[in-house]
């Protein structure tokens, strides 16, 4: 599995599934294994909360990524978008996520917004 295949099967399960200290260990892992991604703090075996921590979904988002949080219509569901300016100079869609709780969106929109980055030239 290539590194944005995993990072967006995360980003499915941020979606589909609640929060977990499994899912926030996975996730931990995931970004611990790409290359430049040095920057999650502390030893292997702490994960910081980022499927029910706002505060810890908001240090997976890109450098240089706009955050748009809302909540969707019909069904009032949490949402996140995430894009960069020359995305919106170049009409392009934004990544973006639903899910049970605004934290789990949050990280799933930034998972994906990491697998679009990380297929950039």
């Amino acid at each position: 599995m290539t590194e944005s295949e995993e990072l967006n099967a995360l980003a499915d399960r941020c979606e589909l599934e609640g929060p977990s200290r499994a899912l926030d260990a996975d996730i931990h892992e995931a970004l611990n294994t790409i290359p430049g991604t040095s920057w999650v703090a502390g030893s292997p075996s702490w994960q910081p909360y980022y499927t029910t921590s706002l505060d810890a979904a908001v240090t997976l988002v890109p450098e240089g990524w706009d955050v748009s949080l809302y909540w969707g219509v019909p069904y009032l569901k949490p949402c996140a978008q995430l894009e960069t300016e020359a995305m919106r100079a170049k009409h392009q869609p934004p990544e973006s996520a639903d899910a049970s709780t605004i934290a789990l969106a949050l990280c799933a929109a930034a998972l994906r917004a990491r697998a679009t980055a990380a297929q950039l030239p």
